[in-house]
């Protein structure tokens, strides 16, 4: 079962295989969390965590990114399907689907994908959400995955330097101080703090500066440059019929 604890419990074991079967792990790290995201099973949370833990920086960050969008890309094409519609239904009762309904309407293709790039960095939104909205706006596959690797990076480089900070405290602590920590909420208000944290938190206040800076102030610029002008709210209006 992935939870917290079990991470804790067995750390020792997994740092010593993928010290010495690095390649072997990274592979199964990345199947693994691709079918978790791709088919919305819990746990990713957790997984991340443990990118930390089993690789080093910038390892960790880029193995979560690529198969969390290889998973993403894959919810995205079962929510373009029969089997997906439920969850297009279900994101249609979501209040922010309303906001986004009409925040968007009039906008171009080019604000619609920064403003789907930036519902990656909101971290309370459940990700199947994130996945289906894309959908429901008519964006295509290619653009759905390069929003969603630029979208996912910054946040992505934060959860995993969590547990790199994890594997410190872990291998700092005595046997019985590392399976007394039980809270993860706990620890990753510490790992907040932590001085190894200040850079990722930086880079991720950059990200959404950055994202922000164009999305209000570049956007009417790149539309010229592109001869961007409909609306894609508009062309697929059907959707939210």
């Amino acid at each position: 079962m992935l939870s917290f604890e079990s991470l804790i419990k067995n750390h020792e074991g997994l740092l010593l295989y993928s010290q010495s079967h690095k390649l072997q792990t990274a592979i199964v790290f990345i199947f693994f969390f691709t079918l978790i995201i791709g088919f919305m099973i819990p746990g990713a949370s957790i997984l991340t965590l443990s990118a930390g833990v089993l690789f080093s920086q910038p390892y960790a960050t880029l193995f979560t990114a690529f198969a969390s969008s290889m998973g993403a890309c894959i919810a995205f094409l079962l929510a373009q399907t029969t089997v997906g519609s439920s969850l297009k239904e279900q994101a249609q009762k979501f209040r922010l689907m309303k906001y986004l309904k009409r925040h968007l309407e009039g906008e171009s293709r080019v604000a619609l994908l920064i403003s789907i790039t930036m519902l990656r960095i909101v971290p309370f939104l459940p990700f199947w959400f994130v996945n289906v909205v894309p959908v429901l706006f008519g964006v295509n596959l290619k653009e759905f995955a390069l929003s969603t690797l630029v979208g996912i990076l910054p946040g992505t480089y934060v959860a995993t330097q969590a547990g790199v900070i994890l594997n410190d405290e872990l291998l700092r602590a005595s046997h019985s101080d590392a399976h007394s920590m039980k809270d993860l909420w706990k620890f990753l208000m510490n790992a907040l703090f932590a001085k190894k944290m200040h850079l990722p938190l930086a880079t991720l206040s950059l990200w959404v500066v950055t994202l922000l800076a164009i999305r209000i102030c570049a956007i009417k610029r790149i539309e010229t440059w592109f001869g961007i002008k409909k609306s894609w709210v508009q062309q697929n209006d059907k959707y939210f019929r």
